[in-house]
């Protein structure tokens, strides 16, 4: 989150960098790290530093390029969700409001839906690329987000980052979209 313009809070682009990593990216030889499940980057902010610093030693790994690549999408779509004002009218009693607007969503509803975007993480000739198709709108992954957070998290933004199956719930989605991208490429 800003404090103010000229401040990024650091450990939360490296959370939602790890969130918003390609499942197909492969660590560094000998680095325990499974990015199928991207749980970790939202309950886990210390294990995602000393993963962060075990791939900067590692500096010219692929995956640490990569992650440097990748991170100021993330962080945009971060602050993009953290505030995205689609979620007006939902009943999400977590999200904090003020005058009929979303002032902040909980991090613990914005990182799987960060984690589902992962599918459509490419890298260009110009750099990494996040390539969501038009088709698919915010509403539709605001919905399936919403139905995640009321049924499998029990209306607890901290258990829908915490649970598995809320990030599948948001995976199985974006992945059929992509999966009908790449059919029509």
């Amino acid at each position: 989150m800003l404090a103010d313009d000229n401040f990024v809070d650091t450990e939360k682009v490296i959370q939602a960098t790890f969130a918003l990593l390609p499942d197909d990216l492969l660590p560094p030889e000998g680095m325990v790290i499974d990015l199928t499940s991207k749980v970790f980057a939202y309950s886990q902010k210390t294990r995602c530093l000393k993963v962060f610093q075990k791939l900067a030693d590692e500096s010219d790994s692929d995956m640490y390029k990569a992650f440097l690549g990748i991170a100021p999408l993330a962080w945009s779509l971060y602050k993009k969700w953290k505030v995205h004002q689609g979620f007006i009218g939902t009943g999400i009693r977590s999200i904090e409001r003020a005058n009929g607007q979303v002032v902040e969503v909980p991090d613990g509803i914005i990182f799987p839906i960060i984690a589902a975007h992962s599918v459509f993480v490419y890298k260009a000739e110009a750099g990494w690329q996040l390539g969501k198709p038009d088709q698919l709108s915010d509403e539709e992954i605001i919905g399936v987000a919403k139905q995640a957070y009321m049924e499998i998290a029990g209306h607890n933004p901290q258990t829908m980052g915490k649970n598995k199956a809320c990030y599948t719930s948001l995976m199985q989605i974006t992945s059929i979209y992509a999966k009908l991208l790449k059919s029509m490429a």
